[in-house]
């Protein structure tokens, strides 16, 4: 019978493979956390802009509300949007609509206002919504995005920042109750008329 003593020991682990292994895995659930947080979404972005820029005139408004409110609500929708026109135009090929989808969120509460007629008497929607408070925080964070589209960028982005706030009417918002949209809206201009002096 065979002595046990004399039967070679099995060889030790080595480091290596547990290392290598070790990263492939957090490698792995790097690669999962990457395509979750950034890709999924900034293709979802690309969709739905793309569904705005499809949409017919008439449609334009409900279609930008749709999108809005598929993106989490006006602040949500003006980060997810912001990230998209700052992509390489290969992989957000509808810059414009982006930002004009940014100056949509701005007006959200407006443009859902006008669904509904006013009662006789009562003041133009847009006089309602310069005094509703959930208008402010979307229109300052949509200023202040498209604000900051106008340093940065291509010369198409920021040609298209600054249609965008032109189209939100920013001197409507220098009558703003609240200091800040005024504020955010008196720099915007002011990133503008500069803008068109530096042309």
């Amino acid at each position: 019978m065979p002595d046990t003593t004399d039967q070679p020991a099995p060889p030790p682990r080595t480091w290596r493979p547990m290392a290598l292994w070790s990263a492939a895995i957090v490698a792995a659930l790097g690669l999962a956390w990457f395509v979750a947080a950034v890709v999924v979404p900034a293709c979802r972005t690309r969709r739905l802009v793309e569904l705005y820029s499809t949409a017919g005139i008439g449609d334009k408004v409900a279609v930008a509300e749709d999108v809005i409110r598929e993106l989490g609500g006006p602040e949500n929708a003006v980060s997810r949007l912001a990230q998209y026109v700052r992509l390489p135009a290969r992989l957000a090929p509808r810059k414009y609509d982006g930002l004009m989808l940014i100056a949509y969120c701005a007006r959200a509460p407006r443009l859902a206002s006008r669904r509904y007629d006013a009662p006789p008497g009562a003041p133009a929607p847009s006089v309602l919504l310069l005094v509703a408070g959930e208008r402010r925080p979307a229109a300052h964070v949509a200023i202040k995005a498209l604000e900051d589209l106008l340093g940065t960028g291509s010369a198409e982005v920021r040609q298209h920042s600054a249609t965008a706030l032109g189209w939100l009417g920013l001197e409507d918002l220098l009558e703003d109750a609240d200091p800040s949209v005024r504020a955010a809206a008196a720099e915007a201009l002011e990133a503008i008329r500069d803008e068109e002096v530096g042309k």
